[in-house]
């Protein structure tokens, strides 16, 4: 079956070549085409089923018009629409730019650069890169992030900054909205609040606690130890993900919590659900704050109240950052730092006292 040119669809729209080009890259020129004759080349592509061939676009213009986004098995991207909120921002951006995603994991990046013959990430594939940093430093992420810069390929972080090599990073300030979020229990009248995190190497954790901590020193409040938890997330499986007997410990102080700041949605509803199944109720017995803002937070019973992220918001300053690098060398050297502020959401898991 012969392969749909550029050609069959200009002659199908009645159009020049460079028509169709300037319409199916989203190109910007001095050459104005009209909405009409626009709509008319992507319905001849369309009913042509025209495949862009990447192969020539990367020759005539140096661009692969692809960029990866990194992840590692360990974020377990896409359990929870968190991740995929980030990434509705990174598509609404590229895809009106002309560019597409591949996503790329280290099982990807081990098993495609083999065979390409070559390293993935490096080769001219790729026109940049977004990395999803984890929550706690990775040696393979920094061997990765330095064969990335050591090639020049421009990339931008998420969440945080994943090696010691420098490059614009996208991220919300943990320690504001940790303290906000304090703030908001202080102001229902919570003295005792519990604040449970995802283990000590968590580095949003470790953040999100200085918040707590400062919340709580401005109000007089002392920080007790007694009601830091780092030891009751399990594992990122929803039917695994609190360790039951830790949360009854924390519980059965002589002097318990009447709320708990946790800080991610989904052990906050784990918490939830392991607290309702021992009797005890939220928000009557203990108000429970969240952090994220994901989909079923919303959906739970009692709906819970959290630190709304602004997911979209990071994919899309994250793909502009790395497409202006991408476009404009010069803007390369242009190292940027968007820090974003989490808004306090108030649902029914948390009440006055």
């Amino acid at each position: 079956m012969k392969k749909i040119s550029i050609s069959d669809v200009a002659k199908q729209a009645g159009v020049s070549k460079a028509t169709v080009s300037l319409v199916l890259n989203n190109k910007e020129s001095g050459i104005r085409i009209s909405e009409k004759t626009r709509l008319n080349v992507l319905q001849a592509a369309k009913d042509l089923n025209y495949q862009p061939n990447y192969g020539a676009r990367l020759l005539s213009t140096g661009k692969s018009c692809m960029i990866g986004v990194l992840t590692l098995n360990e974020n377990s991207l896409f359990l929870s629409d968190y991740d995929a909120r980030i990434m509705r921002g990174i598509s609404a951006i590229t895809h009106k730019s002309g560019y597409h995603i591949m996503i790329l994991d280290e099982e990807i990046i081990r098993r495609k650069s083999a065979s390409f013959g070559g390293n993935l990430v490096t080769g001219d594939f790729l026109d940049g890169i977004l990395i999803f940093s984890p929550d706690a430093k990775n040696q393979y992420l920094s061997e990765i992030v330095d064969t990335i810069a050591d090639s020049k390929i421009p990339f931008v972080y998420i969440w945080r900054k994943g090696s010691d090599r420098p490059a614009s990073v996208v991220m919300v300030n943990n320690v504001k909205a940790a303290e906000a979020g304090t703030e908001y229990l202080i102001s229902l009248g919570h003295r005792r609040i519990g604040f449970v995190s995802l283990g000590e190497r968590s580095l949003s954790g470790r953040e999100r606690l200085q918040g707590y901590s400062r919340a709580l020193a401005s109000h007089g409040i002392p920080l007790d130890e007694k009601l830091i938890r780092y030891d009751i997330f399990r594992s990122f499986a929803p039917e695994k993900m609190s360790d039951e007997s830790r949360i009854y410990d924390l519980m059965d102080q002589p002097d318990p919590p009447t709320a708990l700041f946790v800080v991610f949605d989904p052990l906050a509803i784990s918490v939830m659900k392991v607290l309702q199944n021992r009797g005890i109720s939220v928000p009557e017995d203990v108000s429970v704050l969240g952090f994220g803002n994901v989909m079923m937070s919303a959906y739970f019973n009692p709906a819970l109240s959290t630190m709304n992220e602004p997911l979209e918001e990071f994919g899309r300053h994250a793909a502009q950052l790395l497409l202006a690098q991408i476009e404009n060398k010069e803007e390369r050297g242009n190292i940027k730092e968007v820090v974003l502020n989490a808004e306090l959401i108030v649902r029914e898991s948390c009440r006055k006292i």
